[in-house]
């Protein structure tokens, strides 16, 4: 094993990777000299290295020079093509009053996506993070550029072209040293990452970043948006730029769409387009409102979110022109109308629109009474059963027509039981529309977990509707047009995934009951018409905390009060790509009273992964029939041997303890048993917690 700077540098060009010398820590602080340095023990000794990183080298004789210069010199490796790595940095970062954890942070986002957590070399840093080595795969051609970025996601920093990381021996500014852990080999980095890490600039899912200096240079911000932090700050100052330059008020809201699509983006804490259109407003102090859209503004605005749309009505455009005609068909029994009616039913379409109607709907005034005896007398009246979403038995849980929700805690299954529910009316050839929130990446996502669900792609290209709504915001136009198409696609399902953000989206707030009302109001409109009426299925989150949960979604009660039935996912044997599990379905409303009593199981999902996590199979279940102790304990012997590697590690660790991040690396699984077991053993005191430094550390409780 190398013992110094110069051994470690020799080891490194050995494997073919290129290296920099880089200043040291000294007396605690950088040696470069500079009492206010920003990088302390980081950055190269400029002198040695002129021209910083294209100065890197595998050449022995340049190495020793190096070393005979600056013998306690800390070493940096260049990534990317110089070394032909790509490195996933991990750290731990605090965030206000939270700690983000890269690692976790990256976990969650691979296995969202379907990818496994790569397993290769792992460099422990001095400040308690770590890098995962990659070695790029063997390409016949070009090879692709990475770019290094940070916070690709939060905690997470991508090292690559144009980058390097600190490596063993060097010493970081804390006082620790960077190691190399034991036991795992390089590995190469999958195909499926690869393609991420060279297509996508930057990923936001997980805990806000805080705001970071950004320059409002307006063709960097068009490529590269605003971070988390600088977006309400940034697009005010944004509209004071563009107004000053002398832009239009149509060329400043073309350029803040651009800006828009490229900011950060999480669903806790979502920034509408609407909100960053009127900053734009205010910044230009008034509205001139056309007196006349041109065909090529519509096309224009279909595309976009523009606040022109909302003035629309005052154009002189004709209603033909906003939307054709829809085609009459021949499969309703009752009497057609082509009527022009207000668009009152949605609190956010105010433009008179042209749609094919029932006499029935026509003709009724809400004020008039209804003729339930007549109802009763006909003969006709059947007991409204669900038919969607099966049990093994037969039974099911989707009414046809009614509105639902599946809500659940993030990760515990709620958007693979929508999935499933997918699969089953694409077997049954009917068509369903599926409103994704939660994603905007091309369909990629989706294309995952339907292949590993083993949905034929035929029945997908024929009856699957899928959507990435985001940035529809309201857009007028676009939402006719949106409710043009499911009338042409006539589906049987709509699923809306998730309800925070479609909320969001139209600027209303979860909390306020008459702002969901609102929501609800404008699904009813954007489904009136289908014949038969298609069943809405909301995905929905719950609050954290298990005592303030209610019987509904999180956010206002009227949530449940609009709702016919309402399911809530308890997570009873936790699963993973990898790791089977089950979940259940628990009755919070069942209306129609076809499925059982608030409280009662609903079902049993079981989740069995295979093939390494390419495929999952789903299975509904009755709660009496589905057995499950096999999986249970399966559970409970994989949460022992979990318990005893930490139990070791801790005593390893000694009173220095483990943070949080750490005893999860020391947990060694990717399944959720790793979390699990080390949130029981702080509950039951297995675990003493120290909260006297900067990050909670964690120690063998004595005893």
């Amino acid at each position: 094993m190398p013992s110094n700077s110069l051994e470690w540098a020799t080891f490194y060009i050995s494997k073919g990777w290129s290296v920099l010398p880089i200043w040291w820590i000294a007396d605690g602080r950088c040696a470069c000299g500079d009492t206010t340095c920003r990088s302390p023990g980081k950055h190269p000794i400029g002198h040695m290295v002129p021209n910083g990183l294209k100065s890197a080298s595998n050449e022995i004789e340049t190495i020793n020079s190096w070393a005979n210069a600056a013998p306690t010199m800390n070493i940096a490796i260049a990534t990317g093509a110089a070394s032909n790595l790509v490195v996933l940095d991990l750290d731990i970062r605090e965030i206000g009053d939270d700690i983000v954890d890269g690692e976790y942070e990256l976990k969650m986002w691979l296995a969202s996506r379907g990818i496994d957590f790569p397993e290769s070399l792992v460099q422990q840093t001095g400040g308690g993070g770590s890098h995962i080595i990659l070695d790029f795969p063997s390409h016949t051609g070009p090879r692709p550029l990475i770019s290094s970025r940070t916070n690709w996601l939060p905690g997470v920093d991508i090292r690559a072209d144009g980058g390097y990381i600190v490596a063993a021996p060097s010493q970081h500014i804390s006082g620790k040293f960077y190691h190399w852990r034991d036991g795992t080999a390089l590995s190469v980095v999958s195909n499926d990452l690869l393609n991420i890490l060279a297509n996508e600039r930057r990923q936001t899912n997980g805990t806000p970043l805080p705001a970071a200096t950004h320059s409002l240079d307006v063709p960097s911000l068009m490529r590269d948006g605003f971070r988390m932090g600088e977006r309400d700050d940034g697009f005010t100052r944004l509209a004071g730029i563009l107004r000053g330059r002398g832009d239009s008020i149509d060329s400043a809201y073309a350029i803040t769409k651009a800006v828009w699509e490229k900011t950060d983006q999480n669903e806790s804490d979502y920034f509408p387009l609407a909100i960053a259109y009127e900053k734009i407003e205010r910044g230009y102090k008034r509205w001139d409102a056309p007196e006349e859209l041109s065909e090529a503004e519509i096309t224009w605005a279909l595309r976009s979110d523009a606040r022109a749309t909302l003035r629309a009505e005052a154009s002189t455009v004709s209603a033909s022109l906003l939307t054709k005609p829809l085609k009459k068909t021949t499969e309703h029994t009752v009497t057609q109308t082509q009527v022009t009616k207000k668009a009152s039913e949605s609190p956010f379409i105010s433009i008179d629109i042209e749609e094919t109607i029932d006499d029935d709907e026509v003709d009724r005034d809400p004020a008039d009474a209804l003729d339930v005896a007549g109802l009763m007398d006909g003969g006709e009246l059947e007991r409204e059963l669900p038919t969607m979403l099966k049990r093994g038995d037969g039974k099911c849980l989707i009414y046809p027509g009614r509105l639902h929700s599946i809500y659940g805690e993030p990760g515990h299954g709620k958007t693979w039981v929508s999935l499933h529910l997918v699969r089953e009316r694409l077997e049954q050839h009917e068509t369903v529309a599926y409103l994704d929130y939660d994603e905007d990446d091309g369909g990629k996502s989706m294309a995952l977990r339907l292949r590993s669900l083993g949905v034929d792609s035929g029945l997908v290209r024929d009856f699957l509707r899928y959507l990435n709504p985001q940035g529809m915001g309201s857009n007028q136009l676009a939402w006719i047009k949106l409710k043009e198409q499911i009338r042409e696609w006539k589906p049987t399902v709509v699923i809306v995934d998730t309800m925070a953000p479609a909320l969001v989206e139209l600027g209303l707030n979860e909390k306020d009951n008459s702002e969901v009302g609102a929501w609800y109001a404008h699904a009813r409109w954007l489904l009136r018409g289908l014949k038969p009426q298609a069943a809405l299925v909301i995905i929905d989150h719950v609050v954290k905390s298990g005592e303030g949960r209610g019987r509904w979604a999180r956010g206002a009660g009227d949530k449940l009060g609009r709702l016919h039935a309402a399911y809530g996912v308890e997570s009873t044997v936790p699963f993973s790509r990898t790791n089977p599990g089950h979940i259940r379905l628990v009755i919070a409303k069942d209306r129609g009273g076809e499925v059982g009593r608030e409280g009662e199981s609903a079902a049993v999902v079981k989740f069995n992964p295979s093939n390494n996590g390419q495929k999952l199979e789903i299975l509904i279940d009755t709660p009496e029939s589905a057995d499950l102790s096999s999986l249970v304990q399966q559970h409970e012997n994989r949460k022992g041997v979990v318990k005893d590697r930490l139990i070791v590690a801790l005593r390893n660790a000694g009173i220095d303890g483990l943070t949080f991040s750490e005893l999860k690396r020391a947990a060694k699984t990717t399944g959720p048993e790793g979390i699990e077991v080390i949130n029981e053993s702080i509950d039951d005191g297995t675990f003493a917690q120290d909260d006297s430094k900067r990050v909670i550390r964690y120690t063998l409780a004595q005893k």
